[in-house]
């Protein structure tokens, strides 16, 4: 009995994302019926309904039980985020504001027929071509989720049918929120840094964005997060569950897109750190048993569709499909001077939106694909370009927040000091050293970084709780400038969502 008891334990940390995921699958199941993908207005207004209701109930409970303030307000925005990130995804056809998704056209070879070779024939591609070299876990659970939504629903055409791998890309993106959460805790954040941090990471729009989108972008966000949740947790407490969970988020982050590999080097260097503190206290047997167990669950798991595809086409494990260089999308012929350091400012605001055939300057493209991804909207202007201004300025907040870390925080941990500047160099390095080597417009979207920008505002809420206990008075007088920034962006972020179009 007691070992029941133990292992339901065990698998109780998995409840919060099976509920998520139960709970998708019936609102899309639900809206399909009530056929409310045809009317995005009407969807709006209920997330708007709903928005409203989650805020006055959270200042009705707050001034209710204000011990209980922070536990409140964090579970507002949760549900908040859930809600926006559900909503958007059931307003936002398969093939709108799509990357890659390719035509149904059966020798086509983009996201959407990747899913559906599996969900027609029950078999992988024959071919590496276009999408199709990429590693199955995303289209495969999309196949999966597609067969009970078709029967519930009674979709009679693919396109139709299509629009249920949402189900899978927003799952994985309301799971993400409930990762950072888990994180925030593990970094022992005090409540009102908490707060900061998952209203910021509920309203990200780039997250939204990832929520309605049929690619393998936000499951591989979402076991991105998991490796980094684990890796915390593994440090902290060395037991069996904790690296065993966390070789299954490598192998299943690898065996979604193999990009999650750069994330070997945060936690390796986790690894070594602890196997140099265990050798030096000859007790480093356990720790090597435990090294064992994670390649020989995460690599097999990681790898095995990269070593079919490098014995079928000789293609390399870190293989990426390439644009030929005389198309439009091509930008190798601007400077590196001009395409990472001088920042053309004139063109922040006019044009508004990204332009991936146009555009050519890298810092300027992550400040607008981080909030609006490479499209435009058909919103009143003064929304997103407020928008955009609040997110220059949050930007420009989190890297003074991670230098003020690496300079002159000696009283944090390690982890707050370098080890959140060194996690974001992993997702940020290689994503500049894909420009150099794949200079094209649409290789700077912000997509391939998203947890960039949430460790970007854990430094901010880092730097406050040590500027708050190193100099008091300059931390008043930051302290409601930033968060009002922060506010403001939650506030604009979830009205701009609310008020889009679906083309």
């Amino acid at each position: 009995m007691n070992g029941r008891k133990s292992f339901g334990k065990r698998l109780s940390f998995m409840a919060p994302y099976a509920v998520t995921v139960c709970l998708i699958f019936v609102l899309y199941v639900v809206a399909t019926w009530m056929n409310v993908q045809n009317n995005e207005q009407a969807v709006e207004r209920l997330m708007m309904i709903t928005v409203i209701a989650i805020v006055l109930l959270a200042a009705a409970l707050s001034a209710r039980y204000r011990d209980k303030r922070g536990e409140i307000l964090i579970a507002a925005v949760l549900m908040l985020g859930m809600v926006m990130r559900i909503g958007y995804m059931l307003y936002t056809r398969s093939f709108v504001r799509a990357h890659d998704y390719g035509t149904l056209e059966p020798d086509a070879a983009g996201h959407a027929n990747y899913i559906i070779s599996l969900y027609q024939d029950g078999r992988l591609p024959d071919s590496n071509a276009y999408q199709f070299y990429h590693p199955p876990l995303y289209y495969i659970l999309s196949a999966l989720v597609m067969h009970p939504a078709g029967w519930l629903t009674g979709a009679d055409s693919i396109r139709e049918l299509l629009n249920a791998a949402k189900i899978v890309s927003c799952a994985a993106s309301c799971g993400t929120l409930l990762l950072i959460w888990r994180i925030a805790q593990e970094c022992r954040l005090q409540k009102g840094t908490m707060l900061f941090v998952m209203s910021f990471a509920a309203c990200f729009p780039n997250m939204f964005l990832l929520a309605g989108r049929v690619n393998n972008d936000s499951l591989s966000v979402f076991f991105q997060a998991l490796i980094v949740l684990y890796t915390i947790r593994w440090y902290r407490d060395r037991c069996m569950k904790n690296i065993a969970v966390l070789a299954v988020a490598f192998g299943c982050g690898m065996m979604t897109k193999m990009s999650c590999a750069a994330f070997a080097l945060f936690t390796g260097a986790v690894f070594l750190y602890v196997l140099i503190q265990e050798v030096k206290a000859r007790r480093a047997a356990p720790i090597w048993k435990q090294f064992v167990l994670f390649g020989a669950v995460s690599v097999p798991l990681g790898l095995w569709y990269a070593v079919r595809n490098l014995i079928r086409f000789g293609q390399s494990f870190f293989y990426v499909y390439s644009v030929e260089e005389n198309t439009a999308l091509y930008v190798g012929d601007y400077s590196l001077f001009d395409r990472f350091i001088a920042v053309p400012w004139n063109q922040l605001f006019d044009p508004l939106y990204a332009r991936p055939y146009d555009d050519y300057n890298v810092p300027l493209y992550i400040f607008k694909t981080s909030i609006f991804g490479e499209f435009s909207y058909d919103v009143a202007q003064v929304l997103p370009a407020m928008l955009l201004a609040v997110n220059v300025a949050l930007i420009a907040v989190s890297l003074i927040a991670a230098l003020y870390l690496l300079l002159f925080a000696k009283g944090q941990s390690f982890y707050r000091r370098f080890g959140s500047v060194f996690l974001w160099a992993v997702l940020f390095v290689p994503y500049l050293g894909f420009q150099i080597s794949a200079p094209y417009g649409c290789t700077m979207d912000y997509r391939y970084i998203v947890l960039t920008a949430i460790i970007g505002v854990m430094q901010i809420g880092f730097a406050g709780e040590q500027l708050r206990g190193e100099s008091p008075r300059l931390y008043r007088y930051v302290r409601l400038p930033v968060i009002s920034l922060n506010a403001l962006f939650c506030v604009l972020s979830c009205l701009m969502y609310l008020c889009i179009r679906a083309a």
